[in-house]
């Protein structure tokens, strides 16, 4: 995980992991799926990639934006979605 990632609490990962699973699951390639989360002023932003077939999964990759005391961090992954519904980062 990123440092930034490492800083955020329970609540401000949650923000993050919703954010990130709507945004994979239905948001269009290159439109941002923003989170923030008012308690602790920390937010951040997922923005997918189009969706592409790996092994009869399907994956997109993801730009994972996060600031946390002003500053931003970037993260770049894949994920692939699961036969149970989840994503799964892969790299």
């Amino acid at each position: 995980a990123s440092a930034a990632g490492a800083r955020l609490d329970e609540s401000d990962r949650h923000a993050a992991v919703h954010a990130e699973y709507e945004a994979l699951e239905s948001t269009a390639a290159g439109a941002a799926r923003e989170w923030r989360n008012p308690a602790t002023g920390r937010r951040g932003s997922v923005t997918p990639g189009p969706a592409y077939s790996v092994n009869q999964y399907t994956c997109r990759d993801y730009v994972d934006q996060v600031t946390v005391d002003g500053r931003p961090e970037i993260l770049r992954a894949t994920a692939c979605r699961q036969p149970d519904g989840s994503w799964r980062p892969i790299s």
